[in-house]
């Protein structure tokens, strides 16, 4: 079965009761499996049957339930469906800003910083990461203090995480899932 195809046989099966289950990207937590999976299965799911909150907000997203995707966030998600990507464990969350001068603008290629950069020290460069709060998807564009990584292993989690963001963003600890690394980066 065509990628294309499994997708347009999930989002066909799934968008009405998941719009109707769910009102937003779900937070992380419960059971992971049974999870979707693009083979002859997919468009036998039930929307019940995807427990996975990241594979929901995946169909999501690709179904057009949050607005349009850019290139990059749809191939992100993409990938992740097909790779059988579930929430993986507990990140330590924390934002950076724009007004925060030079490192709050720019990654460490010197590049300049949009929604789609993140930086985390433990997942290589380039890498797509999903994170359950706030809802989205994020590609790791940027590095941090190596304590930033003791701090959240003091928290009980398995990698830091920093957003850069717009607004305020107080830090917490968030599912999150790891969709891996693409070409191109």
């Amino acid at each position: 079965m065509t990628r294309l195809r499994a997708i347009a046989c999930a989002v066909i099966v799934l968008t009405l009761p998941l719009a109707v289950a769910l009102s937003r990207c779900d937070r992380a937590g419960g059971e992971v499996v049974p999870q979707y999976k693009p083979d002859s299965s997919a468009c036998t799911l039930a929307a019940e049957d995807i427990s996975d909150p990241f594979q929901r907000c995946a169909i999501r997203a690709l179904a057009g339930e949050f607005g349009a995707l850019a290139p990059w966030q749809r191939e992100a998600y993409t990938l992740g469906l097909e790779r059988g990507v579930t929430v993986k464990g507990k990140a330590f969350v924390t934002a950076y800003y724009p007004w925060e001068g030079r490192s709050g603008r720019v990654d460490c290629k010197g590049n300049p910083c949009t929604k789609r950069t993140a930086a985390a020290n433990r997942l290589p460069y380039g890498t797509y990461v999903w994170v359950a709060d706030p809802c989205g998807m994020r590609q790791v564009l940027d590095r941090g203090a190596r304590s930033n990584d003791r701090v959240a292993d003091r928290r009980g989690c398995d990698l830091w995480v920093d957003l850069w963001m717009t607004r305020r963003l107080e830090t917490h600890v968030s599912g999150y899932a790891v969709v891996g690394e693409t070409e191109g980066v």
